[in-house]
Formats: structure tokens, C-alpha cells, sequence
């Protein structure tokens, strides 16, 4: 039991510390491949990510023609060392509000929910045309 005021420090140490350091390593990696960017750009690439699905959803909901915003892209520090890169992978789990070990799952069901939500923009758009033809 830890008493109010007081921080539980917990460490990896030995081989239990190089096998969280290279699952660090390999889901930054699998990340930027299943991004198609560098692990440097993950974090920016899922803050667009994350902006798209969100633009494509009120575009469903509000009907309206605007397209995902887009935001001028930020230069990424180069995550070369081994800090540098568990950094880049903190930052995506917050951006996807999960652990670093769930932010592979995140992105494939963000990734399912932007093509799903782009078919149906795409239909809801050739709906209206079609409704627009009826009526004239």
C-alpha cells in the first residue's frame, strides 16, 4: 500500500528491461509501417488521422461538403535514440487516448472507420445527387 502523497516507482531491470525496449522499438516501427511514415512522423501522422475520422463524422452528421481540415504539418524531432522513440510512441497512445501497447489495435480500427465512413460519405453524397434529380 502506498499512503497519500507518495509515487510508486516501478523499474525494469535486466532482460525484462531489453525485451520492453525492443517491443518499444517494434510497435514505433510497426506503427509508421502501417501509417506509411517514418517512426520520426507517427505521432503527426495519427493527429491527421484522428482529424480525418473526426471531419468525415461531422460531414455524415451535418450534411455538409467540407473536407477533412487540414493542418500545416509540424517538422518531427528525429527519434533516433531509444528515449526519442518511446516519446514518439507516449505521444500516439495519448493522441489515441490507450496504452502503448494498444496503439497498433487503435490505429487499424481508426484506419477500418475512415474507409467505412468515406464509403459512406461517397453514398450519402450520390444519394443526394439522385434525390436532387427526382425532384427537378
Amino acid at each position: 500500500s502506498v499512503s497519500a502523497g507518495t509515487r510508486r516507482i516501478v523499474a525494469l531491470t535486466g532482460t525484462r528491461a531489453l525485451e520492453h525496449r525492443k517491443q518499444v522499438e517494434a510497435t514505433l516501427e510497426a506503427a509508421a509501417n502501417s501509417l506509411a511514415c517514418s517512426p520520426d512522423a507517427v505521432a503527426e501522422a495519427i493527429r491527421t488521422l484522428v482529424q480525418d475520422v473526426r471531419a468525415l463524422k461531422k460531414q455524415l452528421a451535418g450534411g455538409g461538403g467540407a473536407q477533412a481540415p487540414t493542418t500545416a504539418a509540424k517538422k518531427p524531432a528525429v527519434a533516433s535514440g531509444y528515449a526519442a522513440k518511446r516519446a514518439v510512441l507516449r505521444e500516439a497512445s495519448r493522441l489515441l487516448n490507450v496504452s502503448m501497447s494498444d496503439v497498433l489495435a487503435r490505429i487499424a480500427a481508426m484506419q477500418e472507420d475512415q474507409s467505412k465512413l468515406k464509403q459512406w460519405v461517397v453514398r450519402k453524397s450520390s444519394w443526394r445527387r439522385h434525390l436532387a434529380q427526382l425532384l427537378i
